[in-house]
């Protein structure tokens, strides 16, 4: 997929989603501008869920119905895994949606933008041909 976005000769950005399965972390920097890293969010600050059965990001099955503080657990130690141009995403902001408190949808879109510091970094020439190579001269 990322060969052939490169191929189109245009800035695209390319966010690629296996939910953390596969350890993208480790590899995803080389195809994508953005991985999943964990299962899906849902609208709960630390509430457990049987649907999320993971604690860590070393895991077989991440599952769906993560809350922030789980997601945020898992993504702590991947996140140096980061670069301009590269980053993990920790899935959709939850913020508004009723399951949180004020103050807790305010940490939850604080630290969805950690991870996410690079965007500040990258122009439309850093995304996927950032990653594959040099961006092709414009027509």
């Amino acid at each position: 997929m990322s060969d052939a976005l490169n191929a189109t000769g245009r800035p695209i950005l390319y966010s690629m989603c296996n939910w953390g399965q596969d350890h993208p972390w480790d590899w995803a920097q080389t195809i994508a501008n953005s991985w999943r890293m964990s299962g899906d969010v849902y609208d709960s600050f630390d509430r457990p869920d049987a649907r999320c059965p993971c604690e860590t990001y070393e895991c077989s099955l991440p599952g769906f119905h993560c809350s922030v503080m789980n997601i945020l657990n898992k993504a702590a130690p991947v996140l140096n895994k980061a670069q301009p141009g590269a980053w993990n995403d920790l899935d959709m902001l939850e913020v508004g949606n009723s399951g949180m408190t004020d103050d807790e949808y305010i940490t939850h879109f604080s630290m969805w933008f950690v991870p996410h510091h690079f965007l500040r970094q990258i122009s439309s020439t850093s995304y996927s041909k950032h990653i594959t190579g040099p961006s092709p001269k414009a027509p």
